[in-house]
This record gives C-alpha cells, sequence and structure tokens, in this order.
C-alpha cells in the first residue's frame, strides 16, 4: 500500500505541486497506522545510524545552507531553509520505513503505477489538445497549461518503460507512448531534454538482459518513445500554432535563445562573483536588485548549478555535489557486486534514471529551493538509498 501511495504521489502534481510531498506524508502515516514500523524500530540504532556517511554529508549541507542564510540578503531564506529541512527529515523517516519493509513483487505493484500513469498522462494530453478548454478551465482552473508537468513525467517514464519490459504484452507498451506524447504536448521543453538524458541512461543502464527478449524489448522501447514525441509534437503544434512551435522547438523565443535564460544565466553568475563563499541565501534570487536588468524571470536562475553557486555559494554547492557523487558512486558499486535480485538491481537503475531526468530538467526548468521540486528530489534520493541497501544487504 505504501508504494502505491507513493505512485500515486508522483502524479498528483498535475492537481497541485504540493499534493506529491501530502502522498508521502500520507505513506509515513500509514506505516505507523499499520503497524508496519513501531517508534521503537525507529529509534532502533540499527534505523538510522548517525555515524553514517549520508547523515553526516545532509548535516553538512543543511548546516551550510543554514549559515547562507544567516549570511544572505533577506530573512527569507530562514523559512526557504527550515521547510527543506522538513522535507529531508520527511525523506529520512521514509527511508527507514522502507529498508525495514521488503520491497513489494513490482511486477504487480508496477501495474497499478501503469494505471495511475495512463490516467494523468491522458489528462494533460486531454488538457493540452485544447479539445475542450472549458472542460478543462471547469477542471483545474483558468491556468492548466502546466509544460512542469512534461519534466515529472520524464521522472516516473524509466518506472513504466521497466513495467513493459517485465510483461509479455505488447498492449503494455501503450502507457509509455503515452507518457511521451504527453510530455511533448505539455509544452516542456526542460521536460524534453530530461526525457532525452534519462532514455540515453535508461538504454544504456538497465539490465535488458535479464528479461526475455531483450532486443525486441529495446526496440520497443525506441518505437514508444519515438511515436510518442511524433504524436505529442503534433499535438503541441495544433494548440500553439506554427509560428510560436518552430520557435519553441528551435528553444528560442522573442526574449533570445532558451527564452531569455542566457542573460539570467550571464546576470545569475555575475551575481554570484559578488558573493562566491556562502552566497546570498537559499531562494533569495527574487530579492536581488534589478535595476536597470530586463530579464524574463527575477524569480529563480533557472538552473541548478548557477541557483546553489549564488544563494549557497561555493561551500554549500560543494557539500550537495560530494552528496550527489556519494550516490552515485554507490548505487555504480552495488549495482555491479549483485546480479542476482534483478528486480531490485532494475528498481535501482529506474531510480537513478529518474533522478538523471530530474538533474537535466533542473539545469532550465524550476528551483531546487522550490519545497514541491526539492520534495521530489528527496524522493529520488530514498529510491535509490533503499536500492543501495537492499542489493547490499542480499549482497
Amino acid at each position: 500500500m505504501i508504494w502505491l501511495i507513493l505512485f500515486l504521489g508522483f502524479f498528483l502534481s498535475y492537481i497541485g505541486t504540493g499534493l506529491m510531498m501530502v502522498a508521502v506524508l500520507c505513506a509515513i502515516m500509514y506505516a505507523f497506522v499499520s503497524r508496519e514500523i513501531s517508534v521503537k524500530a525507529l529509534l532502533n540504532k540499527n534505523s538510522l545510524n548517525y555515524k553514517n556517511s549520508y547523515i553526516i554529508i545532509i548535516g553538512i549541507v543543511f548546516g551550510l545552507w543554514l549559515i547562507s542564510a544567516f549570511m544572505g540578503i533577506d530573512d527569507h531564506a530562514f523559512d526557504t531553509w527550515s521547510r527543506h529541512a522538513v522535507i529531508a527529515c520527511a525523506g529520512l523517516l521514509l527511508y527507514v520505513i522502507l529498508k525495514n519493509r521488503p520491497l513489494p513483487d513490482f511486477k504487480n505493484k508496477l501495474l497499478y503505477a501503469q494505471v495511475i500513469a495512463t490516467i494523468f498522462s491522458l489528462w494533460a494530453i486531454f488538457d493540452h489538445s485544447l479539445i475542450a478548454p472549458s472542460v478543462s478551465e471547469f477542471l483545474r482552473g483558468t491556468d492548466f497549461w502546466s509544460s512542469y508537468y512534461a519534466s515529472i513525467l520524464a521522472m516516473a517514464l524509466p518506472f513504466s518503460l521497466w513495467a513493459c519490459v517485465q510483461s509479455k504484452r505488447a498492449i503494455n507498451w501503450v502507457v509509455p507512448f503515452l507518457m511521451v506524447t504527453a510530455i511533448f504536448a505539455c509544452g516542456g521543453r526542460s521536460g524534453w531534454i530530461a526525457l532525452i538524458v534519462m532514455l540515453f541512461g535508461f538504454m544504456a543502464l538497465f539490465p535488458f538482459k535479464e528479461y526475455v527478449h531483450a532486443l525486441r524489448t529495446k526496440l520497443y522501447c525506441v518505437l514508444s518513445v519515438i511515436t510518442g514525441a511524433i504524436s505529442g509534437l503534433l499535438i503541441y503544434w495544433q494548440a500553439v500554432g506554427t509560428e510560436s512551435f518552430l520557435t519553441r522547438s528551435a528553444m528560442s523565443s522573442e526574449a533570445g535563445l532558451g527564452s531569455g535564460r542566457l542573460d539570467i544565466w550571464k546576470f545569475s553568475w555575475e551575481k554570484f562573483l559578488e558573493n562566491p563563499v556562502w552566497g546570498i541565501g537559499p531562494r533569495n534570487f527574487r530579492n536581488l536588485d534589478f535595476t536597470g536588468v530586463e530579464l524574463t524571470s527575477t524569480y529563480h536562475p533557472h538552473s541548478i548549478v548557477l541557483e546553489l553557486l549564488l544563494e549557497t555559494g561555493v561551500m554549500g554547492f560543494v557539500a550537495f555535489m560530494l552528496f550527489i557523487l556519494l550516490l552515485l558512486r554507490d548505487s555504480t558499486k552495488t549495482f555491479y557486486k549483485n546480479h542476482d535480485d534483478v528486480q531490485v538491481r532494475s528498481f535501482l537503475i529506474c531510480s537513478v534514471c529518474a533522478l538523471m531526468a530530474f538533474g537535466a530538467a533542473s539545469m532550465t526548468l524550476t528551483s531546487i529551493f522550490h519545497g514541491w521540486w526539492f520534495g521530489y528530489f528527496v524522493l529520488l534520493c530514498v529510491f535509490i538509498k533503499v536500492g543501495i541497501y537492499k542489493l547490499s544487504k542480499n549482497h
């Protein structure tokens, strides 16, 4: 049940961006109510080793971010820091719950996830095809053009592809086709890039040879993505018109290449050089002085690298990257050590590919200091760490 709640939460951001974290909290509450874990088990020294390198680095990251908030240009940074600290604690709690219970039979659980993915993909396609704008407006309000959702679907896609690989029925490949169609129909170019990065990672890392008909399965993967991309682009073209379609497909706009992001990045770099060590404080980009500067966005730098450098300084950025490198190093080492448990290996690789999509989208999309987006990062890190723990334990 916990996994179904988490899979559902992954897609709920189409209704409201904060609902994913609501799902995480519901999963945690369910674990305690159903007595799948107790407070006593949670406090057991084996549940969460505070001398663990991950816990130490997380503590260092948030300690440095707190200093950046204190040294920042606005007190608003403390609110952002505390909110992210709560999300990180929820992630640690979820990790303890998942590591202390056996992983489910993903072959069955992923079928439920496929149903959820189908519903939300069809919903997104319906909205962005403008078949019935009045219906979309009634269901989601006037602002139903949610381009950010393309990136979320790109993160969820490797799990859908895995479900299809496990299935012997060709009809199941309709689900990733619909997801890719929705990714391109939504018009989120960050999602398009995230999809491409994720697909390269999935095709290179996923253990296709452990499943039947490996070559045919790879062909289905590629075909579902190509046909979905074509159909999604056609829907997007019909919705926005030829001129807008060609402009956005070329990653450009009236504001210049990347919809003015180059100007934003240049401005962010210049401001970083003024506060290189500790930065200006989390989510304080919007509080900078933009006098004499015309930018398409004054909310965040639209790049996770520049944002961390600018808002947390070199210290916060380096600590964050050490955490990522440690996670990826352990994922790689563990993946190649244990070749017996195909289910857990596949889960780990899908989680890593989803994190790759997150990283690619974060280079141009939203802010890591938005709670809902940071929540996806935490959830994917939990998935990866659970996979590492289970494979290491089995080995």
